[in-house]
């Protein structure tokens, strides 16, 4: 099967959605068109009924019913932290990530979906990501309410690796600052690698 050449980048908060179709090319991935509109929720059912109507006016042209989409969650929505683990095959990772999970959040981790990714050239260095499964359900919702195709799910903190991974040299350390529209976050990277991640949302006023 033939490799989509595009795709759709999106994120939202409670003030804002923005998406951006890109295409893949050997040279790396190329934004074609951006698309910004307010949009403002303060429940579950009106951020479904709000965000996918946003969605659905979108231009016929920029193809977000059209190409897969990857969602970007807020770094604050998404449990991250550096652990070490002992030497185990793959298949062993999720029982002992879930009870690294245990260690740190308010809530049972079979209700978590996980991921990870090499954090260092350490053994067993991995940035361990949770998110809740609920939440993770209700956005793949909005998105198939709008009419579009959920490909893949990210983080902001993530993204900044990638961007960083391909216009930033990969020694040294450096760390980034976003202050968002509903939440700041910080991230510390070690040779193109986020090793330290922390977010937290604005007080509502």
């Amino acid at each position: 099967m033939t490799r989509n050449r595009y795709h759709i980048i999106i994120e939202w908060n409670s003030a804002v959605i923005r998406a951006a179709c890109c295409r893949r090319q050997k040279s790396g991935t190329t934004i074609t068109d951006l698309i910004e509109k307010p949009v403002s929720f303060s429940s579950d059912e009106e951020e479904r009924e709000r965000v996918a109507a946003a969605i659905r006016s979108f231009p016929p042209g920029f193809g977000i019913q059209k190409y897969p989409v990857t969602l970007i969650l807020a770094r604050h929505q998404v449990f991250m932290r550096a652990v070490t683990l002992p030497p185990a095959e793959k298949h062993e990772l999720e029982p002992m990530l879930r009870f690294e999970l245990e260690k740190y959040v308010m809530f049972p981790a079979e209700e978590a979906t996980l991921g990870y990714y090499p954090a260092g050239s350490a053994a067993g260095a991995l940035m361990l990501l949770a998110a809740r499964t609920e939440t993770l359900r209700r956005y793949g919702e909005i998105l198939r309410f709008a009419g579009a195709a959920l490909e893949r799910i990210s983080v902001t903190s993530v993204a900044f690796q990638n961007l960083f991974s391909q216009n930033a040299p990969d020694a040294g350390a450096y760390a980034l600052f976003f202050a968002g529209d509903d939440a700041w976050e910080i991230d510390f990277f070690v040779e193109g690698i986020a090793v330290f991640s922390r977010s937290l949302k604005y007080r509502s006023p």
